[in-house]
């Protein structure tokens, strides 16, 4: 038989999922020096493999606490061998960076591939994009009660796609939290 004070006591409410990047894509061009007809078709259907791309950088970048916190270990692989040395020194414009210290979540409130170019080899398969990104957000701070962090990020990646997927080759970055602004180049 249940008492009035068991039935009262609840458990603690779990807390809500982590946010996943969802980004959609804006302006698509596809930069194919023949002209060919069909390369605008052939150019599209790979903005969706770009997008998954962007969706993985940014969960590990800013939305996912176990990897945010990670720094720049979890974002490496994404990057091409050349561009590799500029991450680390660069993190606190490519990422949350020290701010992840003090950040619960993030809740994204805007996530454009605002211009995708795409570069058409002679075989009509995509080898590299020029991608520019919008990404805001909102940051929940560990310390209760403190006020949320408005985050805005923007980047422009060269990605080139090699046999393991897209890698970022090249890269401009810059993230503003709060009063806060970084750049990376």
């Amino acid at each position: 038989m249940l008492t009035a004070g068991a039935a009262c006591a609840r458990k603690p409410s779990p807390p809500p999922p982590t946010p996943r990047a969802d980004f959609k894509a804006g302006e698509v061009r596809v930069l194919d020096a023949d002209e060919r007809p069909g390369a605008k078709e052939a150019g599209n259907g790979e903005v969706p493999a770009i997008l998954s791309f962007l969706n993985a950088y940014y969960d590990a970048a800013f939305l996912d606490p176990k990897h945010f916190r990670a720094g720049a270990r979890d974002l490496l692989p994404m990057f091409g061998p050349d561009a590799q040395p500029g991450v680390a020194p660069n993190i606190e414009a490519l990422a949350l960076g020290d701010l992840a210290r003090g950040v619960a979540r993030v809740r994204p409130t805007k996530q454009l591939a605002q211009k995708v170019s795409l570069i058409l080899e002679t075989d009509s398969s995509v080898s590299a994009a020029v991608v520019t990104i919008v990404f805001d957000g909102l940051a929940t701070r560990t310390e209760d009660g403190a006020p949320e962090v408005k985050i805005e990020h923007r980047a422009t990646f060269w990605l080139n796609k090699g046999s393991e997927g897209y890698k970022i080759t090249t890269f401009e970055a810059q993230l503003k939290a709060d009063s806060k602004t970084v750049v990376a180049k």
